[in-house]
């Protein structure tokens, strides 16, 4: 039965329009090899959605260094491969690492709004990779993902992490379901939940 409902709930979903924004930035010490697994994890959520014009959106936020920049905005209307090259050439981290409060205030700003081209009638997914190198407990956060979850934006959290920490991981994402943590070697299996998941989140919330 749980099966069953996965299935309707995704085929329920996969008639929504969705306006589906990522996040992506890393820091540490594995920074180079991590954010080579973000992107291609990134590729293949893209490849589930049915991109075009009535369906998903597609937005792009990276905070490999400061400040944050938003290089794909809803209102571009980019295809699947015109985003998936923006993606692969994002630039790597630079001396002065971003943060990820800064990505999301700019999401918050500049992603999920009218003027950019977010539609009132859409779905909000934001998915948030990250290597986990942030303080869940800071203001800036907090308040952040406040203010997207008023909109309100349901935050899926994909994280690359020697050693999770799921309970940190929750503060940020919208549900306890809606986190992914990708073991090395699973990145494609795990990026293919995500749309089951949103939808699992869908009906829930």
């Amino acid at each position: 039965m749980p099966v069953l409902v996965d299935l309707f709930a995704y085929f329920c979903y996969a008639e929504k329009a969705i306006d589906l924004a990522f996040v992506i930035g890393v820091s540490g010490s594995n920074s180079p090899s991590n954010f080579v697994r973000m992107v291609t994890i990134l590729k293949n959520i893209v490849d589930a959605y049915d991109v075009s014009v009535s369906m998903t959106h597609l937005a792009l936020v990276d905070y490999n260094g400061l400040p944050a920049n938003a290089r794909v905005f809803f209102s571009q209307s980019y295809s699947k491969a015109n985003f998936k090259i923006v993606a692969e050439n994002i630039p790597g981290p630079g001396s002065r690492p971003g943060t990820l409060s800064d990505a999301l205030k700019k999401v918050h700003d500049e992603v999920f709004t009218l003027q950019r081209g977010a539609r009132p009638f859409a779905e909000d997914i934001l998915v948030v990779m990250t290597e986990g190198d942030f303080d869940e407990n800071s203001k800036p956060i907090i308040d952040e993902i406040a203010k997207l979850r008023e909109k309100p934006v349901k935050i899926i959290v994909v994280a690359i992490m020697d050693e999770p920490d799921e309970d940190k991981l929750k503060i940020i994402a919208s549900g306890d379901n809606l986190v992914v943590i990708p073991q090395p070697g699973e990145d494609k299996e795990e990026a293919k939940k995500v749309p089951f998941i949103a939808a699992q989140g869908w009906l829930i919330i």
